[in-house]
Protein backbone atom coordinates (compact mmCIF):
# COMPACT_ATOMS: atom_id res chain seq x y z
CA UNK A 1 0.00 0.00 0.00
CA UNK A 2 1.34 3.56 -1.18
CA UNK A 3 0.61 6.86 0.58
CA UNK A 4 1.47 10.65 0.79
CA UNK A 5 3.54 12.30 2.65
CA UNK A 6 3.82 16.12 1.99
CA UNK A 7 2.56 15.85 -1.67
CA UNK A 8 5.12 12.49 -2.59
CA UNK A 9 4.14 9.22 -3.14
CA UNK A 10 5.56 7.23 -0.59
CA UNK A 11 5.84 3.33 0.71
CA UNK A 12 4.77 3.30 4.66
CA UNK A 13 7.54 2.55 6.02
CA UNK A 14 7.39 4.79 8.95
CA UNK A 15 9.37 7.82 10.86
CA UNK A 16 13.03 5.92 11.30
CA UNK A 17 16.51 7.38 12.07
CA UNK A 18 18.21 8.28 9.14
CA UNK A 19 22.27 9.01 8.09
CA UNK A 20 21.17 12.43 7.34
CA UNK A 21 18.87 13.27 10.22
CA UNK A 22 20.45 16.48 11.90
CA UNK A 23 21.92 17.31 8.65
CA UNK A 24 21.49 20.84 7.69
CA UNK A 25 21.02 21.50 4.09
CA UNK A 26 22.34 25.06 2.93
CA UNK A 27 22.37 26.17 6.42
CA UNK A 28 18.57 26.35 6.26
CA UNK A 29 16.63 23.19 6.07
CA UNK A 30 17.15 20.83 9.09
CA UNK A 31 16.19 17.07 7.97
CA UNK A 32 14.18 14.78 10.55
CA UNK A 33 13.44 11.54 10.40
CA UNK A 34 13.17 9.40 7.07
CA UNK A 35 9.49 9.13 6.52
CA UNK A 36 9.36 6.60 3.50
CA UNK A 37 10.40 5.57 0.58
CA UNK A 38 9.08 6.43 -3.40
CA UNK A 39 9.66 5.10 -6.10
CA UNK A 40 13.16 6.88 -7.12
CA UNK A 41 13.53 8.83 -4.15
CA UNK A 42 13.65 9.28 -0.04
CA UNK A 43 11.25 11.27 1.63
CA UNK A 44 12.37 13.52 5.11
CA UNK A 45 10.53 15.68 7.44
CA UNK A 46 12.33 18.56 7.95
CA UNK A 47 12.53 22.03 9.09
CA UNK A 48 12.80 25.16 7.63
CA UNK A 49 15.08 27.52 10.37
CA UNK A 50 14.68 30.47 8.49
CA UNK A 51 10.43 30.34 9.32
CA UNK A 52 10.39 27.53 11.74
CA UNK A 53 8.07 26.05 9.30
CA UNK A 54 7.22 22.15 9.19
CA UNK A 55 8.37 20.88 5.49
CA UNK A 56 9.27 17.50 3.49
CA UNK A 57 12.66 17.03 1.31
CA UNK A 58 12.77 14.57 -1.29
CA UNK A 59 16.44 13.01 -2.93
CA UNK A 60 17.02 10.47 -5.48
CA UNK A 61 17.49 7.35 -3.72
CA UNK A 62 20.72 7.19 -6.08
CA UNK A 63 21.81 10.04 -8.63
CA UNK A 64 22.69 6.99 -11.26
CA UNK A 65 24.48 7.94 -14.28
CA UNK A 66 24.78 11.49 -15.59
CA UNK A 67 21.38 11.95 -17.61
CA UNK A 68 19.90 8.52 -16.06
CA UNK A 69 16.23 8.10 -16.57
CA UNK A 70 15.75 8.73 -12.95
CA UNK A 71 18.09 11.45 -12.43
CA UNK A 72 16.08 13.43 -15.38
CA UNK A 73 13.20 12.97 -14.23
CA UNK A 74 13.66 14.37 -10.83
CA UNK A 75 15.51 17.23 -12.77
CA UNK A 76 12.13 17.99 -14.80
CA UNK A 77 9.92 17.51 -11.60
CA UNK A 78 12.37 20.29 -9.71
CA UNK A 79 11.72 23.05 -12.41
CA UNK A 80 8.19 22.22 -13.05
CA UNK A 81 7.55 22.52 -9.73
CA UNK A 82 9.70 25.78 -9.19
CA UNK A 83 7.98 27.15 -12.75
CA UNK A 84 4.13 26.96 -10.75
CA UNK A 85 2.47 28.98 -8.08
CA UNK A 86 -1.03 28.42 -7.33
CA UNK A 87 -2.90 27.67 -4.79
CA UNK A 88 -4.49 23.64 -5.24
CA UNK A 89 -0.76 22.64 -5.95
CA UNK A 90 1.75 21.77 -3.10
CA UNK A 91 3.84 25.00 -2.62
CA UNK A 92 7.36 24.26 -4.17
CA UNK A 93 10.34 26.05 -1.37
CA UNK A 94 13.66 25.14 -2.69
CA UNK A 95 16.30 23.07 -4.47
CA UNK A 96 19.77 22.49 -4.07
CA UNK A 97 22.42 19.72 -4.66
CA UNK A 98 24.38 18.33 -0.99
CA UNK A 99 26.48 15.43 -0.77
CA UNK A 100 23.78 12.94 -1.33
CA UNK A 101 22.54 14.58 -4.30
CA UNK A 102 19.91 16.45 -5.59
CA UNK A 103 17.25 17.32 -3.38
CA UNK A 104 13.51 19.48 -3.46
CA UNK A 105 11.80 21.25 -0.60
CA UNK A 106 8.18 21.45 -0.08
CA UNK A 107 5.66 22.58 1.70
CA UNK A 108 4.66 19.85 4.23
CA UNK A 109 0.39 19.14 3.63
CA UNK A 110 -0.68 16.91 5.83
CA UNK A 111 -4.21 15.60 3.83
CA UNK A 112 -5.38 12.15 2.42
CA UNK A 113 -4.71 11.22 -1.14
CA UNK A 114 -8.57 11.49 -2.97
CA UNK A 115 -7.48 7.19 -4.01
CA UNK A 116 -7.51 6.93 0.36
CA UNK A 117 -11.70 7.69 -0.50
CA UNK A 118 -12.29 4.98 -2.91
CA UNK A 119 -12.81 2.20 -1.01
CA UNK A 120 -15.78 0.09 -2.24
CA UNK A 121 -18.35 2.66 -1.70
CA UNK A 122 -17.02 3.03 2.11
CA UNK A 123 -19.18 5.33 4.79
CA UNK A 124 -15.67 7.61 4.03
CA UNK A 125 -16.12 8.15 0.42
CA UNK A 126 -18.77 11.21 -0.19
CA UNK A 127 -22.27 10.51 -0.40
CA UNK A 128 -23.09 13.20 -2.98
CA UNK A 129 -21.60 14.36 -6.67
CA UNK A 130 -21.52 17.79 -4.81
CA UNK A 131 -18.88 16.51 -2.25
CA UNK A 132 -16.64 15.79 -5.37
CA UNK A 133 -17.32 19.10 -7.08
CA UNK A 134 -14.84 20.72 -5.17
CA UNK A 135 -12.19 18.50 -5.30
CA UNK A 136 -12.51 18.12 -9.45
CA UNK A 137 -12.54 22.23 -9.69
CA UNK A 138 -9.42 22.22 -7.66
CA UNK A 139 -7.86 19.85 -9.74
CA UNK A 140 -9.03 21.53 -12.95
CA UNK A 141 -7.83 24.80 -11.78
CA UNK A 142 -4.81 23.96 -11.22
CA UNK A 143 -4.05 21.69 -14.78
CA UNK A 144 -5.60 25.37 -16.02
CA UNK A 145 -2.58 26.97 -14.38
CA UNK A 146 -0.16 23.98 -15.07
CA UNK A 147 -0.90 24.23 -18.77
CA UNK A 148 -0.63 28.40 -18.92
CA UNK A 149 2.90 28.04 -17.87
CA UNK A 150 3.31 25.18 -20.43
CA UNK A 151 3.61 22.28 -18.24
CA UNK A 152 1.36 19.11 -19.14
CA UNK A 153 1.12 16.80 -15.35
CA UNK A 154 0.93 13.42 -17.75
CA UNK A 155 0.13 11.27 -14.40
CA UNK A 156 -3.29 12.70 -13.11
CA UNK A 157 -4.75 9.86 -10.90
CA UNK A 158 -6.63 9.84 -7.50
CA UNK A 159 -3.18 9.02 -6.01
CA UNK A 160 -2.10 12.56 -7.08
CA UNK A 161 -4.79 14.54 -5.28
CA UNK A 162 -4.44 15.39 -1.91
CA UNK A 163 -7.56 16.29 0.02
CA UNK A 164 -7.46 17.70 3.58
CA UNK A 165 -11.22 18.84 3.20
CA UNK A 166 -14.19 19.42 0.63
CA UNK A 167 -13.17 23.05 0.26
CA UNK A 168 -11.68 24.08 -2.56
CA UNK A 169 -8.94 25.82 -0.98
CA UNK A 170 -7.87 23.00 0.61
CA UNK A 171 -7.26 20.82 -2.35
CA UNK A 172 -3.63 19.76 -3.64
CA UNK A 173 -2.92 18.69 -6.89
CA UNK A 174 0.71 16.77 -6.71
CA UNK A 175 3.60 15.20 -8.49
CA UNK A 176 4.74 16.18 -11.69
CA UNK A 177 7.23 13.58 -11.86
CA UNK A 178 6.02 12.70 -15.06
CA UNK A 179 5.20 15.83 -16.51
CA UNK A 180 5.77 17.01 -20.58
CA UNK A 181 6.95 20.74 -21.40
CA UNK A 182 5.07 22.10 -24.25
CA UNK A 183 8.85 23.45 -24.93
CA UNK A 184 10.12 20.51 -26.41
CA UNK A 185 13.60 21.48 -25.61
CA UNK A 186 13.08 21.07 -22.04
CA UNK A 187 11.66 17.57 -22.29
CA UNK A 188 15.20 16.55 -21.34
CA UNK A 189 16.07 12.47 -21.08
CA UNK A 190 12.55 11.69 -21.88
CA UNK A 191 13.50 9.47 -25.07
CA UNK A 192 10.93 6.26 -25.83
CA UNK A 193 9.84 6.03 -22.39
CA UNK A 194 5.94 5.47 -21.89
CA UNK A 195 5.38 8.25 -18.91
CA UNK A 196 1.71 7.32 -17.16
CA UNK A 197 -0.21 5.53 -15.07
CA UNK A 198 -2.01 2.36 -16.57
CA UNK A 199 -5.52 2.84 -15.90
CA UNK A 200 -5.46 7.05 -16.41
CA UNK A 201 -3.36 6.87 -19.53
CA UNK A 202 -4.46 9.16 -22.77
CA UNK A 203 -4.09 6.72 -25.94
CA UNK A 204 -1.11 8.79 -27.17
CA UNK A 205 0.89 8.55 -23.96
CA UNK A 206 1.51 4.85 -25.37
CA UNK A 207 2.83 6.10 -28.80
CA UNK A 208 6.48 6.57 -29.03
CA UNK A 209 5.57 9.58 -31.18
CA UNK A 210 2.62 10.52 -29.99
CA UNK A 211 1.29 14.34 -29.24
CA UNK A 212 1.06 14.80 -25.53
CA UNK A 213 -0.54 18.43 -25.05
CA UNK A 214 -3.75 19.91 -23.13
CA UNK A 215 -6.03 17.28 -24.15
CA UNK A 216 -3.69 14.33 -22.35
CA UNK A 217 -4.56 15.52 -19.14
CA UNK A 218 -8.37 16.76 -20.61
CA UNK A 219 -8.65 12.72 -20.93
CA UNK A 220 -6.99 11.80 -17.50
CA UNK A 221 -9.60 13.85 -15.53
CA UNK A 222 -12.59 12.41 -17.50
CA UNK A 223 -11.14 9.36 -16.64
CA UNK A 224 -10.93 10.08 -12.66
CA UNK A 225 -14.45 11.99 -12.86
CA UNK A 226 -15.59 8.32 -14.39
CA UNK A 227 -14.27 6.88 -11.48
CA UNK A 228 -15.90 9.16 -9.21
CA UNK A 229 -19.17 8.35 -10.63
CA UNK A 230 -18.43 4.22 -10.11
CA UNK A 231 -17.73 5.06 -6.45
CA UNK A 232 -20.94 6.82 -6.03
CA UNK A 233 -22.54 4.21 -8.29
CA UNK A 234 -21.62 1.54 -6.27
CA UNK A 235 -24.34 -0.82 -6.33
CA UNK A 236 -23.69 -1.73 -2.71
CA UNK A 237 -21.97 -1.54 0.39
CA UNK A 238 -20.57 -4.28 2.61
CA UNK A 239 -20.55 -1.80 5.56
CA UNK A 240 -23.51 0.25 4.97
CA UNK A 241 -25.85 -2.06 2.65
CA UNK A 242 -27.53 -1.31 -0.62
CA UNK A 243 -27.16 2.36 -1.74
CA UNK A 244 -30.27 3.97 -2.60
CA UNK A 245 -29.69 6.24 -6.00
CA UNK A 246 -31.75 8.94 -6.12
CA UNK A 247 -31.30 10.34 -8.71
CA UNK A 248 -29.24 9.53 -12.57
CA UNK A 249 -26.67 10.93 -14.01
CA UNK A 250 -28.07 13.26 -16.78
CA UNK A 251 -27.66 12.51 -20.60
CA UNK A 252 -25.79 15.78 -20.69
CA UNK A 253 -22.83 14.37 -17.97
CA UNK A 254 -22.99 10.98 -20.12
CA UNK A 255 -22.16 13.44 -23.09
CA UNK A 256 -19.53 15.49 -21.50
CA UNK A 257 -17.33 12.32 -20.37
CA UNK A 258 -17.78 11.08 -23.73
CA UNK A 259 -16.23 13.76 -25.18
CA UNK A 260 -13.29 14.10 -22.62
CA UNK A 261 -12.46 11.15 -22.64
CA UNK A 262 -12.44 10.49 -26.79
CA UNK A 263 -9.42 8.00 -28.34
CA UNK A 264 -8.97 11.24 -31.13
CA UNK A 265 -7.73 13.95 -29.17
CA UNK A 266 -9.10 16.50 -31.65
CA UNK A 267 -12.82 15.74 -30.17
CA UNK A 268 -11.87 15.94 -26.86
CA UNK A 269 -12.48 19.68 -24.83
CA UNK A 270 -9.54 21.45 -26.45
CA UNK A 271 -8.26 22.65 -23.26
CA UNK A 272 -9.02 22.44 -19.40
CA UNK A 273 -10.88 26.14 -19.13
CA UNK A 274 -13.51 24.49 -21.11
CA UNK A 275 -13.53 21.10 -19.95
CA UNK A 276 -13.86 23.12 -16.23
CA UNK A 277 -16.53 25.08 -17.39
CA UNK A 278 -18.89 21.80 -18.26
CA UNK A 279 -18.00 20.17 -14.87
CA UNK A 280 -18.93 23.47 -13.15
CA UNK A 281 -22.44 23.83 -15.10
CA UNK A 282 -23.23 19.82 -14.99
CA UNK A 283 -22.39 19.09 -11.40
CA UNK A 284 -24.79 20.37 -9.64
CA UNK A 285 -27.60 19.51 -7.05
CA UNK A 286 -29.80 17.87 -9.50
CA UNK A 287 -27.00 15.50 -9.92
CA UNK A 288 -26.95 14.62 -6.11
CA UNK A 289 -27.31 11.04 -5.01
CA UNK A 290 -27.60 10.15 -1.18
CA UNK A 291 -26.38 6.94 0.61
CA UNK A 292 -29.02 5.66 3.02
Amino acid sequence: MMRRVGGVLTAPVGPQASPFSGKLLDNRFRIGERLAVGGFGMIYAATDIATGSKIVVKTLIAEGAPGSFPSNAFRREILANSMLHHPNLVRFVYSGYADFGSFMVQEFFPAKTFADFFDFCSPSWPARMQDARPVLIAVAKALEHSHSQGIIHADLKPANILVASYSESDIRLIDFGLCRFLDQSLNFGIGLHTSGSDRYMAPEQCLSNGIIDERTDVYTLGIVIGEVLDQIFCPQSPSSGAIQITARVSESLTAMLKRATSRIPNMRFPNMSEFRKAIEALFTPENTVEIF
